[in-house]
């Protein structure tokens, strides 16, 4: 792994505790995925945040309530940034 981008999956990553562990895994030379269900505004500020870091992020909506749904996360993480090393399962 040394020398590649490391990848994080942040769930709940729109507001509070999850966009801070986002915002906090770029600053430590993550690219992130941020997961959000309901606030695509404040889920876009987090990205934003992110890419002025100079860091790759992807905005993820999805219910990590359902297996399938939480699949799908996981599917469309590793498709927009090819791979996941490290989850934060921050959804309440």
């Amino acid at each position: 792994m040394a020398g590649e981008t490391r990848v994080a999956l942040v769930t709940g990553a729109q507001q509070g505790i999850g966009a801070s562990v986002a915002r906090a895994l770029a600053a430590a030379g993550y690219d992130v995925a941020i997961n959000w269900l309901d606030d695509q505004v404040q889920a876009e500020a987090v990205a934003a945040d992110i890419r002025a870091s100079g860091r790759r992020a992807a905005l993820i909506r999805g219910d990590v309530g359902t297996a399938a749904g939480a699949a799908a996360l996981v599917e469309q993480t590793i498709a927009a940034l090819g791979r996941i090393d490290v989850l934060v399962n921050n959804a309440g």
